[in-house]
C-alpha cells in the first residue's frame, strides 16, 4: 500500500495540471535505510497518448549523481495510463537528456502495459535497467511512446532513484 500513496497524492494535484514533475520526498513512506525517494513525471488525466519522443519531460532535481533502481517488494520503476488500452499494449521508455552529451534509454526493456490494464507491475513483460541508468543535476527525463494502444489518456511514470555513495 505504501507504493500506492505518492501516485494517488500525485493524481490528486493534477486536477489542476496539464503535467507535472513529483518527488516523493526524501524516503516518504519508505524504511530510511533504502535512502530512495520517487521522482514521478505525469500528464494530466484527459491528456491522450500519441506516439512520440519526448511525449513528457521533466528536468531532474537532485544534486549530485543517483541511479534508478529497482527494490521488488519496496520500490519498483512503473509506468501507468489513467484509461486503459482497449486494444493494443501500451510501450513506454524513459530517456536521460543532457545538453552536450548523447540521449540514452534508461531502460533495456521498455514499460509495458497490458491491455485494460492501468500499470506496467502487472505486465507480462516486466521492464529492465539498462546500462544508463544514472541522473545527475541538468539531465532532463523524458518519456517516449512507442506503443499507444486504443483510447489511451493520462499517462505517467514513478521511478526510484538512489544517490550514489
Amino acid at each position: 500500500m505504501k507504493r500506492l500513496i505518492p501516485a494517488v497524492l500525485a493524481l490528486f494535484l493534477l486536477a489542476s495540471s496539464p503535467a507535472l514533475a513529483w518527488d516523493s520526498g526524501p524516503w516518504r513512506g519508505l524504511d530510511p535505510a533504502y535512502k530512495i525517494r520517487v521522482f514521478m513525471i505525469q500528464a494530466g488525466t484527459s491528456t491522450a497518448l500519441t506516439g512520440n519522443d519526448g511525449l513528457l519531460c521533466a528536468p531532474f532535481p537532485y544534486i549530485g549523481t543517483w541511479e534508478l533502481v529497482s527494490l521488488p517488494q519496496v520500490a519498483e520503476p512503473e509506468a501507468y495510463v489513467y484509461t486503459p488500452s482497449s486494444d493494443g499494449v501500451v510501450t513506454l521508455q524513459i530517456r536521460r537528456e543532457r545538453d552536450g552529451e548523447n540521449d540514452w534509454d534508461m531502460l533495456s526493456t521498455a514499460f509495458t502495459i497490458d491491455v485494460n490494464e492501468r500499470s506496467s507491475i502487472t505486465a507480462t513483460t516486466a521492464p529492465a535497467i539498462g546500462d544508463h541508468y544514472t541522473l545527475t543535476e541538468g539531465c532532463w527525463v523524458c518519456i517516449d511512446a512507442d506503443g499507444i494502444g486504443v483510447g489511451v489518456s493520462g499517462f505517467g511514470v514513478s521511478l526510484p532513484v538512489r544517490k550514489q555513495q
